[in-house]
């Protein structure tokens, strides 16, 4: 069973023990999260790393709308649960002020003092995956920028194998495989990433068919010392399947 500890910045897995990183880009209509809530409350020993998105973003204002609103704070009442901001960088071409402006959207979420929607960290899509020192220094300010708001978990999210030290200097973890699981292999996804990068590394699985053998992958998964997983049947994370979930969270508590 795992067993997951508080640190004053993140969620931290326990020894080698492997995550959930969930990207939730679902607008949370009546019963649209639910399937994430039951998870979190079924699976306590598993941390769930939940990206939300409101609008490729925080959104135009200066908090969620009010149906965001009561949805985060129910993420937020779970314990293993770690709710990031999704920010994209376009492969470092984003204007830096543009970013800093949506990291800094997030980090205003802590002072509503309604509900508690604060986010603990910044999930940075398309992340470059070169070790070019603009890509490099590029990231890396950006993460500074986050942390210096007091958002200490990052996530950068290449989607492809980065060995750049620089990068894993920078941020808590990195998407080093983004792939559709047609694609994935132990071979040419697992064992590609060097050993010393996998207790930061996550890999995340698109259009997963319903008959997939979730037990053996997260097995496989666990067992390289990934630090974080996740599949989902669709392609651009619009639907949550509360079945291939459900599999996820369970062998992932079981590994």
């Amino acid at each position: 069973m795992k067993t997951t500890i508080l640190s004053a910045a993140c969620l931290v897995p326990f020894s080698a023990a492997t995550d959930v990183l969930l990207p939730l880009y679902v607008y949370p209509l009546s019963g649209a999260w639910d399937a994430v809530y039951n998870a979190a409350s079924a699976y306590p020993d598993v941390t769930f790393n939940v990206i939300v998105n409101p609008d490729s973003g925080p959104g135009a204002g200066q908090y969620p709308d009010s149906t965001t609103i009561p949805a985060i704070n129910k993420l937020n009442s779970y314990p293993n649960v770690q709710t990031l901001g999704y920010v994209h960088t376009s492969y470092a071409s984003q204007s830096v002020s543009k970013v800093e402006s949506n990291v800094s959207v997030y980090a205003g979420w802590a002072s509503y003092s309604e509900s508690n929607i604060a986010v603990k960290g910044i999930f940075f899509d398309e992340a470059p995956n070169n070790d070019d020192p603009t890509s490099t220094d590029y990231m890396s300010n950006a993460a500074s920028y986050a942390r210096g708001l007091g958002l200490d978990c990052i996530i950068f999210n290449p989607g492809a194998l980065t060995t750049a030290t620089a990068y894993y200097d920078a941020a808590d973890l990195i998407v080093n495989e983004e792939i559709a699981y047609s694609s994935y292999s132990k071979s040419s996804t697992v064992d590609v990433i060097p050993s010393q990068y996998r207790n930061q590394s996550a890999i995340i699985l698109h259009d997963t068919p319903s008959g997939a053998d979730i037990s053996s992958l997260v097995s496989t998964i666990v067992g390289a010392g990934i630090a974080a997983f996740y599949a989902t049947e669709d392609c651009c994370y619009n639907s949550i399947t509360t079945s291939l979930l459900d599999s996820i969270s369970s062998s992932l508590e079981n590994a």
